[in-house]
């Protein structure tokens, strides 16, 4: 029916990020809900609702309709298409940190994969559970997940298992076990590459680079930044990373002319091209100024100097708001 066309329009509005297109199908959706003349016409016009909700940000909102579709679903639906609906529904109350009915909902639905033996259903299942337990047993949830990746495994859910080895990649390097995390992250970038999945690739390169860091492999850091370069950096924000990695070596004079390198390419860039000064040390007057140009550019994901965030750039200013003492030390 129409809902459904709706449906399937607004989970592309939602790539494109059109919240306004998205907001206006809610709204529509909304008003046929009033007329739905059956109850699964009703659940699927919530379902629908409660998607766009989540691309909208209003995860209450999501959660509401979740409960009201579970409900109703108990009713009229099987017990193979309520587990679907009660895996949504448990997605959306981790979004709301709602964890114990977020625990409840997942594992009825991971019941309902097992007596079915739906092998892909049981494999996201067990990615959401993981992320249920994560805060109150990091070792449960490895394993968790573990058995999630299993299963992605067996299906060949290429999708399913890059979701997951960043999981259990992040866990591991948060707690600082990075033998371990290194092959995961190694092993999701590779498929993050083979996906095309551009926001993947970037989010991986950035982990792995932090945990470069964190050991003090600068020839691993400098071997990755040379390679996510490739994936649409600017030349002048490459120039800044390769020259930070390279003053970490000890390497000063090499690291000052990859600095004025990016300061030669970073003309359309003013806060780039402070940064580039203050790398090389250039005297500055204007303190207020620099205050602000750091202010706009720390820790502001997706800011235009990095778009797809940098963790080498974070370093960077750190380094310089510190060597500046605009911060407490």
């Amino acid at each position: 029916g129409r809902h459904k066309a709706i449906e399937l329009d607004s989970q592309l509005c939602g790539f494109r990020l059109d919240l306004e297109a998205l907001a206006k199908h809610r709204e529509t959706l909304l008003e046929m809900l009033l007329v739905a003349p059956t109850p699964d016409d009703r659940i699927q016009i919530l379902a629908a609702i409660c998607g766009i909700s989540g691309s909208l940000g209003d995860r209450l909102e999501a959660c509401e309709r979740g409960e009201q579709i579970v409900e109703l679903a108990r009713r009229v639906v099987d017990r193979f298409r309520l587990g679907h609906l009660l895996a949504g529904h448990a997605f959306n109350l981790t979004c709301i940190k709602a964890m114990n009915r977020a625990e409840a909902a997942i594992l009825e639905s991971i019941d309902i994969a097992r007596e079915s033996n739906h092998i892909n259903g049981l494999a996201h299942r067990l990615w959401i559970y993981g992320g249920v337990v994560l805060p109150r047993d990091r070792v449960r949830a490895r394993e968790v997940w573990q058995e999630s990746l299993a299963y992605h495994r067996e299906i060949n859910n290429r999708q399913g298992i890059l979701w997951v080895l960043g999981n259990l990649g992040i866990a591991d390097l948060e707690d600082q076990l990075f033998d371990r995390a290194e092959p995961m992250l190694r092993e999701r970038l590779r498929l993050a590459k083979a996906l095309n999945d551009t926001g993947a690739i970037h989010q991986t390169f950035s982990l792995l680079i932090r945990l470069s860091i964190t050991t003090r492999d600068w020839q691993a850091a400098q071997a990755l930044a040379l390679d996510r370069h490739t994936y649409g950096v600017p030349s002048a924000v490459a120039a800044v990373e390769l020259g930070w990695l390279t003053e970490q070596h000890g390497r000063r004079d090499e690291a000052q002319t990859l600095y004025r390198e990016a300061l030669n390419a970073s003309a359309e860039d003013p806060d780039l091209a402070l940064l580039a000064r203050l790398c090389l040390r250039e005297p500055f007057s204007d303190e207020q100024a620099l205050r602000d140009a750091l202010d706009r550019l720390d820790g502001t994901p997706g800011t235009s100097l990095a778009p797809n965030g940098s963790e080498i750039i974070d370093h960077v200013i750190r380094s310089v708001r510190l060597r500046h003492t605009l911060t407490a030390l």
